[in-house]
Order: C-alpha cells, then structure tokens, then sequence
C-alpha cells in the first residue's frame, strides 16, 4: 500500500492538475485483499488496518482517498472501524459543531423515513458536466453566435438566453433538446453522487437533466424508477425528472416558453415536489432555489400552509457553499440555508466540505451491526460483541 501511495504522489507531482476543478485530486481504492486476493476469512482484520494506515496516510497527503465498498456489510465494518480509529476525528474535526449538529439531524431524518432529495446542477458540476452559464455558452457557441453576440446575450435572463439560442439553432437545422443532450454526455458520476445516492431515501427530485444519479444510485445497489418515464412500481426509489432527461430530449425545460408552459404540462409532477415539502424534510444540494418552477411550487405550498406555525412551516435544507444571509432571510421559515464555510472562501474549498458534510451524514446513517454476525468480521469485534 505504502508503494501505491508513493507512485501515486510522483503521478500528481508530475500531473498537478486536479481532474473536473476539484480542489485536491481524489483517489478510490477497494478494500484490497479482500476479494481474490486471498483475505475473505479475515475481512475484520484487513479493514481494521486498512483504515487505520488510510487515515494516517491521508491525514498528510496532498490528495484525498475514498474507500469504495459494495455491500452492506463492508460498509459497516468500514464506517464501525473509522469511527473507532482516529479517520472518525479527523472527519468530524473538519466540520463545524452547527454542522456535526445538522449532519446528525439529516441522519435521524432518513434512518426514520423522513429525508427526501432535491438536487440541482452543482452536483452534476463534480463530473465535468457545466452549469447554467456553462451549459448556455456551449450551446450558443453551437447555434453560432459570435463573440460581440454572446456578450449581448449574457446580460439577458437564463431562459431568453436559451429561447434566442433555441430560435438560432432551428435556423441551422438543429434542436434544443438534442443539442442539450450532446452538452451532457457523461458516464462517470462525481463523489457527491455517490454519496447521495448511498443514502436510506426512497424519494428523490431534480432538475437535472443527466442521467449520473440514475447510475450511482444502481451501483449502491438501489437502482431508481425514473418518473414520468419508467414508472416501475417494484423499485425501492423513484427519481422524479421535473425538467425532462437525455433521453427525452424533446421534453426538456430549458426556455422561458417552457417555463411559461410548465403548470400546464407537468402539473401533476409539481404537485408531487407539493406533497414532498409539506410531508417530509426535503435536503436541497447543488440547487441555488432561484428556479422560477420551484419558486411557484414553494409559494403554491406557503398559501396551504399559512394557518400552521412557524416550526410546522419547515420543510426542508439547503445545503449552499457559503453565507448569503439574504438568501436565506428570503426562504425562512420553509427553508433553512446551511452554509458549508463560514466565509466567502473558494468554491473548490467549499464544494470539498460539502463532500465532507454528505460523507458526515452518510457514516451517521450506517447500521453499525449488520457485518457482526458474520465471522470474516470477526476481529473488529469488541470482546462483548463476541459473547
């Protein structure tokens, strides 16, 4: 492990460039030897050494690691051992007390049913795949426009932006929606995906239009009905797709006119983000609640609501990089906007804590005992936990 480590360093001295913006560069590793490499016996041990030589290593290396693990089990056995070993403090002491507190609600929220997801485009950010201002520039690039049009275009709204470039792209022959599908193109999921998706939530939202959680959540092992388009009713999870998907590019919403258009189309998928909110506690993450759909959808939820008390009238979390204390004046009481730095540092920086905090929330989800019945595990067991 010690001359993996090391090639691993030479590599990144030689190639400094982190991949996808990301603040350090991030290195998965399985838990080696426990496959065929001849340790299936003696899990417990591998593990417990394993993540007490990671947690060291990391500590002081210029890149962070992921242990990659399948199966409840082995999850188990690695979060029971981290939090045993000095990785749990090292991991808890990156976050703030107020955000070790609201990692522990989360928690409890979703091991009791009650967490649902929102996710919005900072998540598909950690794959490579653009933003808004991203997304709109390749794709004006796409219709033509020229540099002394672009900058014209960038002082109009997201949805005239992609309105004009709409009209421009029919004038060559092209599509939208095809054009938006050839932008996103990307099979690797980011770390937060993953993360996200390892979680114990049965309901999921987005505005995205890619298909990375849709692969992240079928590696945890919990692959997702996707809605409106595969309603499979033997699926643990759904994921609801408010502004249409990739592969049905001819729906996507991305135009003021489909905005405009939208209460009448999808009204029945509004309706169900509706009963989310007013029903469970919905953790927004990479979505800046500035969308003109959600906006209606939230006011139509205030108005129902309006006779409740304030503490009944939350509904969710904002996970957002830094303080906008206006922003979050804004959404209370409905939503409570929960920075990950305390400043206005980095974005790199932030997104990295954010990974950290889903991370945090994730270890505080895990059944630690469903890996003590199993006598491979056996040597990370307390002598109690033996008897």
């Amino acid at each position: 492990m010690d001359a993996f480590l090391m090639q691993v360093e030479e590599w990144l001295a030689a190639n400094p460039a982190t991949v996808n913006g990301r603040e350090r560069p991030l290195v998965g590793l399985p838990v080696v030897g426990t496959g065929a490499g001849g340790g299936q016996l003696t899990k417990g041990s591998i593990v417990d050494q394993l993540v007490k030589y990671l947690a060291a290593r990391a500590a002081a290396a210029p890149f962070d690691v992921v242990l990659v693990v399948r199966g409840s089990r082995m999850h188990a056995a690695v979060e029971y051992s981290r939090r045993a070993a000095t990785a749990t403090r090292s991991v808890t002491s990156a976050l703030s007390p107020e955000l070790e507190a609201a990692a522990k609600e989360l928690a409890r929220r979703a091991n009791k049913g009650e967490l649902v997801l929102f996710l919005g485009a900072g998540v598909s950010m950690g794959a490579g795949l653009p933003g808004w201002n991203g997304l709109l520039g390749s794709l004006a690039e796409s219709a033509g426009l020229q540099a002394a049009e672009s900058e014209s275009l960038s002082r109009m709204s997201h949805l005239d932006q992609a309105h004009l470039i709409s009209r421009r792209l029919e004038q060559l022959g092209k599509d939208l929606g095809t054009s938006v599908k050839e932008q996103l193109a990307a099979s690797n999921y980011s770390l937060s995906h993953s993360l996200l998706a390892s979680l114990p939530v049965r309901e999921v939202a987005t505005t995205n239009y890619d298909q990375l959680f849709e692969c992240a959540s079928s590696d945890a092992g919990t692959p997702a009905a996707v809605l409106p388009y595969a309603a499979n009713r033997n699926r643990e999870r759904w994921l609801l797709k408010l502004h249409g998907c990739v592969t049905q590019p001819q729906d996507i919403v991305l135009t003021r006119s489909d905005y405009l258009r939208y209460a009448e189309r999808r009204a029945a998928l509004a309706g169900i983000v509706q009963a989310l909110l007013i029903t469970k506690h919905m953790l927004f993450v990479g979505f800046s609640l500035t969308d003109e759909n959600f906006h209606r959808i939230a006011d139509d939820v205030r108005r129902a609501m309006s006779g409740q008390g304030q503490s009944d009238l939350r509904c969710g979390t904002a996970m957002v990089l830094s303080p906008d204390p206006l922003m979050a004046e804004l959404w209370l009481p409905e939503i409570a906007c929960t920075p990950v730095s305390e400043g206005g540092g980095a974005t790199r920086a932030a997104a990295r804590e954010l990974e950290i905090f889903l991370d945090r929330v994730l270890a505080e989800c895990t059944d630690m005992t469903s890996h003590i019945l199993d006598d491979t595990f056996e040597h990370l067991l307390s002598p109690g936990e033996l008897e």
